[in-house]
């Protein structure tokens, strides 16, 4: 049988989500931006320089983001 949260433990957990979402949902965002760098990209609608120095600023972001989620969060799966 499952223990039953008493109501400070679900607080906890709803203040822990609430933490969350807004760093997963930056995650997210960096991830499209650069998916959609990538599709300029490819059909030649920036050049590759323009390319490179954008995908390495979002790349950056990102990976503070996760790296954010990772430590502030581990049992998170992201």
């Amino acid at each position: 049988m499952r223990k039953k949260k008493n109501s400070n433990q679900m607080i906890e957990e709803v203040i822990r989500i609430n933490e969350f979402k807004p760093l997963y949902t930056k995650q997210i965002k960096y991830e499209r931006e650069i998916a959609e760098l990538k599709s300029k990209f490819m059909r030649h609608q920036i050049s590759p320089k323009e390319y490179y120095e954008e995908y390495e600023s979002l790349g950056l972001k990102l990976r503070k983001v996760q790296h954010l989620i990772r430590t502030n969060f581990p049992n998170q799966s992201s």
